[in-house]
């Protein structure tokens, strides 16, 4: 057997969410986030490269941990109803979220960052009841994998959130001096992300051999 995350099942699904998410984090970077919510450094401000980079390493890694971690993988043909509006569902989602949200109610820009993943991950868990499992258990994932990547980065960089996160607009909730906010987006993204592919294209988890 392969390295799982060399595998080609694994390779489609994280390329397709991963540019996908990447796109949409140069958006929110440049629309919302650098007001409100943390202020990163750029190796050329004029094209956030830094934020799609993230966006697909954290997107696409995030929707593959489960089936990464437990050798799961897609099925080997659609055996179920597939769900391509998924893709209009999301972005009006996150678009509403948005526009309501910080436009209109004021709120910091990480709640709609987390908002979208959560609904879009509830609404494929009721189209696909055998999917909420595979969610749940990548959300934790996800969270448990940002958590660790935090320690080693405040190891190497204690001031990391101090100098670069506008703390005074989050809740002074933390968590081993993790932003609880980054936590829950962790979560969120894990959720939402992990059967977007498989709601979509119809597949379903099956066990590899």
């Amino acid at each position: 057997m392969g390295i799982p995350l060399l595998e080609k099942n694994h390779r489609k699904d994280m390329i397709t969410i991963g540019v996908l998410i990447g796109i949409g984090a140069v958006i929110i970077e440049h629309l919302y986030a650098k007001w409100d919510y943390w202020q990163p450094i750029f190796l050329f401000p004029q094209f956030p490269f830094e934020d799609f980079y993230y966006g697909f390493i954290f997107g696409g890694v995030s929707a593959e941990l489960y089936e990464i971690f437990f050798k799961v993988q897609d099925s080997k043909k659609p055996n179920h109803k597939t769900h391509k509006s998924i893709f209009l569902v999301s972005a009006v989602i996150t678009t509403l979220a948005f526009a309501v949200l910080i436009d209109l109610l004021q709120h910091n820009s990480i709640i709609a960052h987390i908002l979208p993943p959560l609904l879009i991950g509830l609404i494929a868990a009721l189209l696909r009841k055998d999917l909420f499992a595979f969610e749940l258990a990548n959300g934790v994932l996800t969270t448990l994998l940002t958590f660790a990547v935090f320690q080693i980065l405040l190891i190497l960089y204690p001031q990391l959130f101090e100098n670069h996160w506008m703390l005074e607009n989050l809740t002074g909730i933390n968590f081993f001096r993790i932003p609880i906010e980054e936590l829950a987006f962790a979560f969120s993204v894990g959720f939402g992300a992990s059967c977007f592919y498989e709601m979509v294209f119809g597949y379903s988890e099956v066990k590899s051999k």
